[in-house]
């Protein structure tokens, strides 16, 4: 693990994630970057986002290019402000469980079609 003072979001999160059954991955290395979470068979990065991320231009422009890095191997990159993990944590993992079935089907779709 790159850091050893991973917020309690992203603990609380990967925790309700795996109670939902879910499959997640902290502080994953892309060869880039480390993101906060990973759902690899989904191709989903999830980084959780204090104030700086979404009100500092220099870090929203360093956010685009880890982005643009993280899609150019197949991966989107779910950006999630700390306060929505604070107060609607469950909600949420209703919705990333939503994504992840679209992305699931989307990939198996995409690889029937090259069989």
């Amino acid at each position: 693990m790159r850091n050893l003072h991973t917020t309690e979001q992203v603990k609380k999160l990967k925790h309700a994630l795996e109670g939902a059954g879910i499959h997640v991955e902290e502080e994953c290395a892309d060869g880039h970057k480390h993101v906060d979470l990973c759902i690899r068979y989904a191709k989903l990065y999830i980084e959780v986002e204090g104030p700086p991320h979404f009100l500092n231009a220099k870090q929203i422009i360093a956010d685009f290019k880890r982005d643009d890095y993280s899609t150019s191997g197949g991966f989107e990159t779910f950006r999630i402000p700390n306060e929505y993990i604070d107060n609607h944590c469950y909600k949420l993992v209703g919705a990333i469980k939503k994504v992840l079935e679209y992305r699931t089907k989307l990939s198996n779709s995409s690889n029937n079609a090259n069989l």
